[in-house]
């Protein structure tokens, strides 16, 4: 079953698209984001995806432009909640970052939230990589890349 969540704001948006049979995420994140933005993300994940005790994520923040409204406590703060949410489950999280300050922030933000549960890495773009590491083969790899593009913003 798909869902979607999704928050929009002026200059920001964060769209989530799920295929829980493969206990596969897809986020992505464009434009702006702040501590709060972020904060809904992850909390609004915890409650869609709490019956899936396997997860794997693709955070894509490619379409990201601004982040210089995320703050050191702010982050601190989503940091807890990330670690809250894989707990008691196995949790992958593949970072694709764009910028080089993205790229930066999201190093330490992987960082801080991996714990033994939750194992978190950051691409640059190669999908074939983050579905490699996210466990899944090459046939299941060609499906959810044809997920993600059909769900993918592009601005």
């Amino acid at each position: 079953m798909d869902t979607i969540y999704a928050v929009r704001k002026p200059i920001m948006a964060i769209t989530r698209h799920y295929l829980k049979s493969h206990h596969f995420a897809y986020s992505q994140c464009i434009g702006s984001m702040d501590d709060q933005d972020l904060r809904i993300h992850v909390l609004s994940f915890q409650m869609e995806s709490k019956e899936m005790p396997c997860v794997r994520e693709v955070l894509d923040f490619r379409q990201l432009r601004r982040v210089d409204k995320l703050t050191v406590q702010g982050m601190i703060e989503i940091c807890d909640l990330e670690r809250e949410r894989s707990e008691d489950r196995d949790f992958r999280l593949a970072i694709v970052a764009g910028q080089p300050l993205i790229e930066q922030i999201a190093n330490i933000y992987a960082q801080v939230i991996r714990t033994n549960n939750l194992k978190v890495k950051i691409f640059h773009g190669d999908m074939d990589d983050v579905l490699g590491w996210l466990g899944y083969d090459r046939p299941l790899m060609l499906r959810l890349k044809r997920f993600m593009d059909k769900h993918r913003i592009v601005l």
